[in-house]
């Protein structure tokens, strides 16, 4: 027997299409597909372009793709999702667990929790399903109160879904409803997903009748121009040596660049920032730009060691993937500090700690910690946080929310919402939906990685450093701010006695390259070099110390 959620939405088109915008902007293009499967299974097949430059992430569009095997009632069997025919994650689904089998072929089990149906936001018609098979639950499809729990597969969790009547909000389409998530949905007497929206974020799924062809993988590549990729410098004064160093979760996989000569060399140990990125700084289609730095002071003497975080490269994600938290990337650093110090082509000779971004509050941790002592005999913070995380995702939102064209109400709910995650996070409430709004739960899967920036204050572990101390900070830098970030760090050091010198680079953003006018995440993507004056001068601070011609 049919399913009635297949009649309503399958029952006079054989694909059902969703249009998103953004900002009034056409942000994602979705198909949703139906067929029978042997055993009383349902196959989904949904399929989704992205256009990257509308959410100012990068150029060009992709395609995602997400399948569902279900039975009639929508219960999820198998959830495979895809992107530029990569898997990102397969989901098996059992009475009371999830097992997901991630990227590098590693699995987690997490809570099912009662979640009674899967919800991926970059389908639309994940959400347009649930809709339709309750409506035939309920005879009055027009007062659909809901009260149930759905699993998010971008955060891998359960959560609360409520939704209820919006007052007189009834029209010749239907009647719109409100969610526990701050969103907006339209269904018509069938209880069919007309538009669902999130004001707030400026977004709006329409149903469209008439849907183009979907497109095939081939029809849309990764991006405008090739990835970036690696590769040693013509003539270069130095080696590569892979290197797998035992890591407290997982092996870290990592290259050691080793001068010219008999040595032994000062050494350096470069931390990258958040993020997935491999050992030379590589992060999909964006460059960081990291092996440019560690090349260069191999050039010029410098014994360097760079690690591929978790999940980039060698490195495998571990058993705690999926509840991670600043204290277990300091964990990676401190076992790849202790490797570095241990190589005999450092033996006797001063150790520097290169810190980028959230690898600069790790670096100022590791630098801090007694077990360091003598060892360590600078630290470079490159645009390094000095506020709350709180205040510097407010001004992220402020900047990203104006490039987008959200309006100055958009922008305050948004921050408004950073601001209320955080003193929800302090307080230290039960995570769940009797104490955290839904919409937040649905952001983060556990407090975890939010909470460890509040147990790591910059400008705390900056009074700890003995070393001497070298701020850099470009101006051009949307994600860190030279006075709100860089002075009070500087200020907590001198305050401290501590020896800390700080360069600004007025032109120069978050990964130190050259901008013209304020940086963005676009930007990140064009192909553009460290500055070179940064590097020769962060070349001879280091050398300065390490008794060196710069």
């Amino acid at each position: 027997m049919t399913p009635p959620w297949v009649d309503r939405l399958f029952g006079q088109q054989s694909t059902l299409f969703y249009q998103v915008t953004l900002a009034g902007q056409v942000f994602i293009q979705q198909w949703t597909c139906h067929d029978d499967e042997d055993g009383g299974l349902h196959r989904l097949t949904f399929r989704a372009v992205i256009d990257q430059r509308v959410a100012g992430w990068g150029s060009g569009r992709i395609c995602s793709d997400g399948e569902l095997l279900c039975t009639s009632a929508l219960d999820p069997v198998r959830y495979c999702q895809r992107s530029q025919g990569n898997l990102v994650q397969q989901l098996d689904f059992g009475t009371e667990q999830v097992a997901i089998l991630l990227p590098d072929g590693s699995t987690q089990q997490v809570d099912r929790a009662g979640a009674r149906f899967l919800v991926d936001s970059t389908f639309p018609a994940t959400m347009a399903l649930i809709y339709a098979s309750l409506a035939g639950e309920n005879a009055a499809v027009a007062d659909l109160n809901l009260k149930l729990k759905v699993f998010l597969v971008p955060s891998l969790v359960t959560v609360p879904y409520e939704t209820w009547p919006s007052g007189d909000a009834e029209t010749a389409a239907g009647r719109w409803h409100c969610t526990s998530h701050r969103s907006e949905v339209l269904l018509d007497a069938a209880g069919v997903m007309q538009v669902a929206r999130v004001p707030d974020a400026g977004v709006e799924a329409t149903l469209c009748r008439d849907a183009p062809p979907m497109p095939d993988w081939q029809d849309f590549p990764r991006s405008d121009r090739p990835p970036p990729v690696y590769r040693m410098p013509s003539g270069a004064g130095f080696r590569l040596e892979d290197v797998e160093i035992d890591g407290p979760v997982t092996p870290i996989g990592g290259s050691l660049s080793i001068p010219a000569g008999p040595g032994p060399f000062p050494a350096v140990l470069f931390i990258g920032g958040s993020g997935t990125h491999d050992r030379h700084g590589i992060a999909g289609d964006i460059d960081i730009g990291s092996h440019e730095i560690m090349d260069d002071l191999a050039e010029h003497g410098f014994l360097g060691l760079r690690f591929d975080t978790r999940g980039a490269g060698s490195t495998r994600l571990g058993a705690d993937a999926l509840d991670r938290g600043l204290a277990s990337d300091i964990a990676d650093a401190r076992a790849c500090l202790a490797w570095l110090v241990a190589r005999p082509e450092a033996a006797g000779q001063p150790l520097f700690l290169i810190g980028h971004s959230q690898g600069a509050t790790i670096a100022l941790a590791l630098a801090g910690e007694p077990a360091a002592g003598p060892g360590v005999q600078g630290v470079v913070l490159m645009a390094a946080m000095g506020r709350d995380l709180d205040q510097i995702l407010a001004d992220q939102i402020l900047v990203q929310g104006r490039k987008l064209g959200l309006s100055p109400q958009q922008i305050e709910a948004q921050q408004a919402d950073a601001h209320t995650l955080a003193q929800l996070v302090r307080s230290g409430q039960a995570w769940d939906g009797e104490q955290v709004p839904h919409h937040l739960l649905a952001a983060f899967r556990t407090p975890t990685w939010y909470k460890a920036f509040l147990d790591y204050p910059a400008t705390g572990l900056i009074r700890r450093v003995n070393c001497p101390i070298l701020l850099c900070q470009g101006g051009a830098d949307f994600q860190i701010s030279p006075t709100r970030d860089a002075g009070p760090l500087l200020a907590a050091a001198r305050d401290a006695g501590r020896d800390c010198r700080y360069l600004f680079f007025p032109d120069l953003d978050h990964l130190f390259k050259r901008s013209a006018g304020q940086s963005s995440l676009e930007e990140y993507q064009l192909p553009r070099p460290v500055d070179p004056v940064f590097l020769a001068r962060l070349r001879a601070w280091l050398a300065s110390r390490a008794g060196l011609k710069a």
